[in-house]
């Protein structure tokens, strides 16, 4: 599951991750497994999101379930919308993770996207999906209602 959490002042929760598999720091938004614990994708989203960045936030649900790679795996990867986005806690990784937060304007988030900072393609992905339906419901955005 990956989250696109966006805060009060119209800022994109993203992260910075060392990846082992290309050996490279990506630009992310939160993620990570659904775990036995989790009742459903939403839950195991805002765990994930208070867990690698210490945000939690109004949970709009999820906006697209993709097959990362159905060539070779039957796994859904959803992305989960949370608005209103604050952080309330400090982090809490696990010792494999190497993440810090930052706040982006969807702007910045943009150019980072064709100037090709942001390589993660379910990344990629989920913030097409976001800028889509944002584009598509603006009203309903700026007024923090569900899509």
């Amino acid at each position: 599951v990956n989250v696109l959490a966006v805060t009060p002042e119209d800022k994109l929760v993203m992260i910075k991750q060392f990846r082992h598999g290309n050996k490279r720091i990506e630009w992310e938004i939160p993620g990570g497994l659904i775990d036995a614990s989790d009742k459903n994708p939403e839950s195991a989203g805002a765990r994930e999101l208070l867990e690698e960045t210490g945000f939690t936030g109004r949970i709009i649900g999820i906006i697209c379930s993709v097959h990362p790679n159905p060539a070779l795996q039957n796994n859904l990867c959803h992305t989960l919308l949370v608005l209103d986005a604050v952080k309330t806690s400090e982090s809490s990784l696990e010792t494999c993770e190497d993440i810090e937060t930052h706040l982006m304007p969807v702007s910045k988030v943009k150019k980072m996207i064709f100037s090709g900072e942001i390589k993660h393609s379910l990344v990629l992905n989920a913030l097409q999906f976001y800028f889509y339906q944002r584009k598509l419901k603006p009203a309903a955005h700026k007024k923090r209602r569900k899509y």
